[in-house]
């Protein structure tokens, strides 16, 4: 891969400041039984979405071909009045470029440390059941950190929610206070 421009790093900053968001999603994965309380899977994303194939196309190439494009066509009554693409990033594509734009990002800063913070946690703690706990511990700290971000208009589904609940447990045994 050829020296991506600083310059570029701080336009794809741009875009995921104003046209994407930061994810961390938990999802039922029964393959994950051992690594994960219940069986559930952990999945970090980014995305950015335009109305412009060409912009999405351009973005993705001046980075070096990281990312994938998705197109979202038009429904009458759906989520989508006209055509749009997304430039998606998943695990791999993030420890490459979170780094790179954490520097220029202005509202979605904190989300994108706390994230980073977390995709280094999971190939650092070796012990399951510690790194779930501190993970999350990350996830609380990264969605109170997208809620201010998002000018208090970020939300999870009420399942995420019961997920994290149910893995935290209402018994209290699960004390989580810190992370560093």
């Amino acid at each position: 891969m050829s020296e991506v421009k600083e310059t570029t790093w701080a336009y794809v900053a741009g875009m995921i400041d104003g046209e994407g968001y930061l994810y961390v999603l938990l999802h039922s994965n029964p393959s994950y039984r051992r690594e994960m309380k219940k069986g559930y899977a952990r999945e970090f994303r980014c995305f950015i979405y335009n109305g412009s194939r060409e912009l999405v196309e351009k973005i993705k190439a001046d980075i070096g071909n990281i990312g994938s494009i998705t197109t979202h066509k038009a429904t009458p009554k759906g989520t989508h009045r006209v055509d749009c693409y997304s430039l998606r990033f998943y695990q791999g594509d993030l420890r490459i470029i979170l780094p790179k734009v954490i520097p220029y990002l202005i509202l979605k800063k904190e989300p994108a440390e706390i994230m980073l913070k977390m995709l280094d946690t999971v190939g650092k703690i070796k012990n399951p059941e510690l790194r779930e706990r501190t993970l999350l511990l990350m996830q609380k700290s990264f969605d109170e950190a997208c809620f201010k971000s998002a000018g208090n208009k970020y939300r999870k589904s009420r399942k995420q929610n019961a997920i994290i609940e149910r893995m935290i447990g209402r018994d209290g045994k699960t004390k989580l206070t810190s992370f560093t």
